[in-house]
């Protein structure tokens, strides 16, 4: 009786540590693309406050998405959604769609922290979908003409935006701006290493 009830229990047993060693190899194998979180030590050893890892912005993925603070991007967001759909030639529903079909992707692209989790699965879909178009539309408008109110917001606050870009935990996956530029060719490669190289990561978030 003994010995079966022991089998029993190894059976669910082996099976938990079986899907954690795989859940481990996945995450590895995904390293090279995961967008990680700065460890909680690491937040007191480099500053006495979060100016290093939180945005003063906008929050450009999950980690940060809801933050009081960060509240007045979500609305302009939303009409750069709009405009970035409007201007590309198709609509706000087939743009939606192709990144309904990256979603899953791209969520696995980053920790899964209590954060990530507490996000649904339609909610983090409009994250991706928000935030995407929102991005793109302030690489363009370095290079093109836009609306003259997103414009206003993105100069007043160009600043923050330069810095806020370069977080490590404000980042999106790239496979989610892939999916937006088959509507509308963007240089986000070319804006990147632009900005980069005046991008001084000490002056600049010391600010």
């Amino acid at each position: 009786m003994a010995t079966a009830a022991a089998e029993a229990v190894a059976i669910p047993v082996e099976e938990e540590l079986k899907r954690a060693a795989e859940k481990m190899e996945n995450n590895f194998s995904k390293i090279k693309t995961k967008i990680h979180r700065y460890p909680s030590i690491f937040r007191s050893l480099i500053s006495t406050d979060d100016r290093y890892f939180v945005p003063r912005a906008v929050a450009i993925g999950p980690y940060h998405h809801g933050a009081p603070h960060l509240k007045e991007a979500e609305e302009v967001k939303r009409a750069a959604a709009y405009y970035f759909c409007g201007e590309s030639g198709h609509s706000v529903e087939e743009v939606y769609q192709r990144i309904l079909l990256v979603v899953a992707e791209a969520r696995s692209c980053y920790v899964d922290d209590d954060t990530v989790a507490s996000i649904g699965e339609g909610d983090f879909a409009a994250i991706m979908f928000h935030d995407g178009c929102f991005f793109l539309q302030y690489i363009i408008c370095s290079t093109d003409d836009i609306a003259p109110s997103l414009e206003s917001w993105f100069n007043s606050n160009d600043a923050s935006m330069e810095r806020d870009i370069f977080l490590l935990e404000n980042q999106l996956p790239w496979v989610v701006l892939d999916a937006l530029m088959t509507f509308r060719s963007v240089p986000v490669g070319e804006f990147i290493s632009q900005e980069s190289t005046s991008f001084d990561a000490y002056t600049d978030l010391e600010k």
